[in-house]
């Protein structure tokens, strides 16, 4: 903790207790990216994603790593166990802190939590294709995000986000604030190189969000209803399995799983949890 985090603390427990009193329960969850390295002798590797995720369990955080779209990237990302608020910028805090750790534990020479890991990988990917890459071996810069996802229940548990147009309020109450309040989630210069990678450095094809941050089905501020990032449906719950453990029926339940989407902060170590639970009240 730097030496505003217990003021930001304190604020959080006020901001807390004031909603419970109007009879509302806030959700927050985060979601972050970032990368490893691995000594160069080092030709074959695997991450343990199952160990780390024993240690991150282990230490009280609410969260599990998983892999991500680039080889050597990975997503920690946040366990729905009804966490506070507060609870969840512990979790986000510890972590980030934690699995530099956990990741030399595993021989990995560097972990990289910052807004772009300059030449990160090689390829690209096929046109129209979203998971075929082609033979070219350019260098790709990989940008590494940290994105709050915001809800709130009501006294009876129910999702207020869908209620009489409050998402739509609540997203833009985001747009309306966000570039005031940039230096929050983009802690360091690096982070606003991570916002021009699509136009400046030709990633266009492999970060599907539109340059427009107002939001819709993506973007960097969305509202996510019926469908999610890539059009798919939302809150899909299984109900029926066959003898081989097949879904062979599923069901819809949007409503549980609407939120505000922020996804414009950068991942960063100097990314601060405490304050960015603060700017989502």
């Amino acid at each position: 903790m730097n030496n505003t985090t217990p003021f930001a603390v304190q604020a959080i427990i006020l901001l807390q207790n004031y909603i419970k009193q109007l009879g509302f329960t806030p959700v927050i969850h985060f979601e972050l990216e970032g990368c490893y390295q691995l000594d160069s002798k080092i030709k074959r590797f695997s991450l343990d994603y199952q160990r780390i995720n024993r240690q991150l369990a282990h230490a009280g955080i609410d969260g599990e790593l998983v892999p991500e779209y680039w080889y050597s990237q990975w997503e920690y990302v946040s366990l729905f166990n009804g966490q506070s608020p507060l609870k969840e910028a512990n979790n986000l805090s510890q972590a980030l802190h934690l699995l530099p750790r956990f990741f030399a534990e595993q021989g990995i020479s560097k972990t990289l939590i910052k807004p772009v890991v300059w030449s990160g990988d090689k390829g690209k990917l096929a046109s129209g294709s979203g998971d075929i890459f082609t033979t070219e071996t350019r260098a790709v810069h990989i940008p590494n995000a940290v994105q709050m996802n915001i809800s709130a229940l009501d006294s009876e548990g129910k999702n207020i986000i869908i209620e009489r147009g409050f998402g739509e309020y609540l997203q833009q109450c985001f747009l309306d604030t966000s570039l005031n309040c940039c230096l929050i989630y983009l802690p360091e210069e690096e982070a606003f190189e991570r916002l021009a990678l699509k136009t400046k450095y030709g990633l266009a094809a492999e970060l599907c969000s539109p340059v427009d941050i107002s939001g819709g089905h993506q973007g960097s501020i969305a509202l996510y209803k019926e469908v999610g990032k890539h059009n798919q449906a939302m809150g899909e719950e299984p109900v029926l399995y066959n003898h081989k453990n097949e879904v062979l029926v599923k069901r819809q339940n949007w409503q549980k799983t609407a939120r505000i989407e922020h996804r414009i902060g950068a991942s960063s170590m100097q990314y601060n949890a405490y304050f960015n639970i603060i700017y989502s009240y």
